[in-house]
């Protein structure tokens, strides 16, 4: 019974430590010039803002979308 308990708080706390680990806290830019993503746990990822570029989007991209999660009624998905 205790052995059972034991490994259902194990399991949980080791659950709610992955979903902190990346469960987003905020974004914000630093003086460096890098965009700092922030996650409860652990040390924050660093984009420098140099390597960003913005293009324009294709034609038709959107089109070509498959949605693989989801609700699917019949055939509308």
């Amino acid at each position: 019974m205790i052995v059972t308990v034991v490994i259902i708080a194990v399991t949980f706390l080791v659950v709610v430590g992955v979903m902190l680990a990346y469960w987003p806290k905020g974004i914000s830019v630093n003086e460096n010039d890098e965009i700092q993503l922030s996650t409860y746990i652990g040390k924050p990822q660093l984009i420098p803002v140099d390597e960003i570029s913005i293009t324009e989007m294709p034609e038709g991209l959107l089109n070509h979308l498959i949605r693989t999660n989801g609700m699917s009624l019949g055939k509308i998905n």
